[in-house]
């Protein structure tokens, strides 16, 4: 698994360990088009909430990313832990049935002004990138960037002066 060996060697957390606690958590996992919204009965309810390839790969409009971004924050209740990750710096791709799909391209400079701009600010906020099989599973991105940090709670988020990162 080599996510959970990156981060062995990036946060000197134990892979046995991380396996054995979420094999024992228990996971209410929904799937969620928020182009539609986030359902009522989701908002500020998630002790976590993780994002992958979502937003970046969804729209190449910088406007929609942020408005897809802030739906994923608004799940997130006060001091939840977010993990988001991003396809770094990804053009537009093709999958199977060959339709071209838009992205935004986002990396570890960009996406504070992006996160900030959809309202989401994190305690102890991290944005890194990551490794990438060489060769790439498709052409287009050079990586992977992950953010993850604490929910800042409501009335820290209302203030229009927060960063992203605090």
């Amino acid at each position: 698994m080599p996510v959970l060996h990156w981060m062995e060697r990036e946060f000197d957390v134990a892979t046995e360990d991380v396996t054995q606690r979420l094999r024992r958590a228990e996971w209410d996992m929904r799937c969620v088009d928020l182009w539609n919204g986030l359902p009522q009965d989701l908002r500020a309810v998630g002790d976590v909430v993780a994002s992958y390839f979502m937003a970046e790969c969804a729209t190449d409009d910088e406007s929609e990313f942020v408005e897809l971004t802030r739906r994923v924050a608004d799940a997130a209740r006060d001091r939840a832990q977010v993990v988001l990750a991003y396809m770094r710096r990804s053009g537009p791709y093709r999958l199977q049935d060959d339709t071209l799909y838009p992205a935004l391209p986002v990396d570890e400079q960009n996406l504070p002004d992006l996160l900030g701009a959809a309202g989401l600010t994190l305690n102890g906020c991290r944005i890194r990138r990551g490794p990438i099989d060489e060769p790439a599973p498709r052409p287009g991105y050079d990586g992977m960037t992950f953010v993850d940090g604490e929910f800042a709670n409501r009335r820290e988020r209302a203030d229009p002066g927060q960063a992203a990162s605090r």
